[in-house]
């Protein structure tokens, strides 16, 4: 198995994980104090970590006007896909906001100019159907009413965090691996604190859930470290599609912790994922 794909994996898992906890914590303290503080640590650990590991923060105007660029992306691609599911059916926003990966794909492939052989296109392209498949239950869409209500938030989220991927890539490729992140987290983190007065957004730091903000925090350092790492040693049109499959890890978590059953499709799903893992390794 390549580095990147290990990579992959470990992004997804993260991702996921921090998903599960973040649900949790934004049942309690809502999505904008869970979104905030949790960038909040990931910035400081990132800034931390970089300065121990690195020392040295020089970067280039340019550069850095870039990497603010692409935080304000991922903050953006996170603000419409939670306001979607405030507007919106989770059922039917969530499918259509894990579609990002296609985007990121179409990018690598006719803009960075990456190439899949045959066998590495089947495994992307089961890894892809799986990340959408384990994103929703198919029986909640039957039942849903007013389908169309938010999705022009989860076709902006699409689009949003498509081309916030595959600037991150660029980035990675020119910077490094850890600068990026940094970069992106801080820009992302100034983001939300300059929208928190313009939205009326308490800042108030959730102390009921501080746990749980700080594994979220912790966990999104790590997936995005690895997400870095992994299109850094290989293609982003190969790394993206399993990082994208962390709604599976999520569901996992929630059928073994909350009691939450796995509809048949999310079995699928988590089927076709574990089969272009395995193409994409062999």
């Amino acid at each position: 198995m390549s580095l990147g794909i290990m990579f992959g994996l470990m992004a997804m898992v993260s991702w996921g994980t921090a998903d599960f906890i973040a649900t949790q914590a934004i049942r309690r303290e809502g999505t904008f104090n869970t979104l905030l503080w949790s960038h909040v640590i990931s910035m400081v650990l990132c800034i931390s970590a970089y300065i121990v590991m690195v020392g040295d923060m020089t970067v280039t105007p340019v550069s850095l006007l870039k990497a603010g660029g692409v935080g304000v992306l991922g903050i953006l691609a996170y603000l419409m896909f939670y306001r979607g599911l405030e507007v919106g059916e989770t059922s039917v926003i969530t499918p259509i906001s894990a579609c990002w990966v296609i985007v990121t794909l179409l990018i690598s492939i006719l803009v960075f100019g990456q190439s899949l052989t045959t066998v590495q296109a089947a495994g992307v392209c089961l890894a892809v159907a799986g990340a959408i498949a384990t994103s929703f239950r198919l029986s909640d869409l039957s039942s849903t009413r007013r389908l169309a209500r938010g999705v022009h938030y989860a076709v902006s989220t699409v689009v949003i965090a498509g081309i916030f991927y595959s600037s991150l890539d660029a980035l990675t490729g020119r910077m490094g691996w850890f600068l990026p992140v940094v970069c992106v987290k801080a820009f992302g983190t100034l983001t939300l604190l300059a929208y928190a007065p313009i939205g009326k957004r308490s800042l108030s730091f959730p102390r009921s859930s501080v746990t749980s903000i700080l594994l979220v925090g912790v966990l999104e350092v790590i997936a995005y470290l690895a997400f870095s790492c992994g299109v850094y040693a290989h293609y982003s049109s190969i790394v993206a599609p399993i990082c994208a499959a962390f709604p599976m890890v999520t569901v996992v978590l929630s059928q073994r912790f909350l009691g939450e059953r796995m509809a048949t499709n999310q079995k699928a799903g988590i089927a076709a994922l574990v089969c272009g893992v395995i193409i994409l390794s062999t």
